[in-house]
């Protein structure tokens, strides 16, 4: 894609099916942003910079493990994190107009909406993903929420979805459907919604 030989930063999901992406990411020069896989740190992200990495003599394949680069890479808060160019999320399944769905965690679009309410993200910035042919679907078996993010583009091993999706994103955080759970498991949450909450009212 285009738009990834132009990125100069990516945000790629944790996951072991996207080291790949994350490896070629870091190959590619690009700062990696991965969050703490489910987010169960202090800190909700790492950065990883490859030429932080290359001087310390780290290997990326190493760095692009989710061990790797949580051990590795520089924690960042939300609001430390860059301009986000290009979006890599993990899916169970998706189909071709853009929809998607993760493994029921709400990590994705809880993370989206973080990135759009602290304007990580610009409304043309692609949300992409990895996927095998057969987690392909027919749009009807995905049911999409108003706060889900649709997808704009899907690799697979056979080829380069685009989705041209017409759905709208999400402006924010839709913070009415996270899950008590949610607070209890995510240790920044309850003190991010604040923050969060206290810059709508200054925009």
């Amino acid at each position: 894609m285009p738009q990834w030989n132009a990125a100069r930063t990516v945000k790629c999901n944790p996951d072991p099916p996207q080291i790949p992406v994350r490896l070629r990411a870091l190959y590619d020069g690009k700062i990696v942003y991965a969050p703490v896989p489910e987010l169960l740190k202090p800190f909700p992200f790492v950065r990883l910079d490859p030429d932080k990495l290359e001087a310390r003599g780290i290997q990326f394949e190493l760095a692009a493990t989710s061990q790797g680069f949580v051990e590795h890479g520089d924690p960042v808060e939300f609001e430390e994190m860059e301009l986000l160019d290009f979006v890599v999320v993990g899916c169970v399944a998706v189909s071709r107009d853009g929809g998607r769905t993760g493994k029921g965690g709400g990590f994705a679009d809880l993370e989206l909406g973080i990135f759009r309410e602290l304007g990580k993200l610009r409304p043309d910035t692609p949300i992409t993903t990895t996927v095998h042919s057969s987690q392909v679907v027919a749009q009807d078996e995905l049911v999409m929420m108003d706060h889900d993010s649709a997808l704009h583009a899907i690799a697979t091993e056979r080829e380069l979805i685009e989705t041209n999706t017409s759905r709208p994103q999400p402006d924010g955080v839709a913070w009415d459907k996270v899950q008590p759970d949610q607070y209890r498991d995510i240790p920044f949450l309850e003190e991010l919604r604040t923050r969060v909450l206290a810059k709508r009212k200054t925009a």
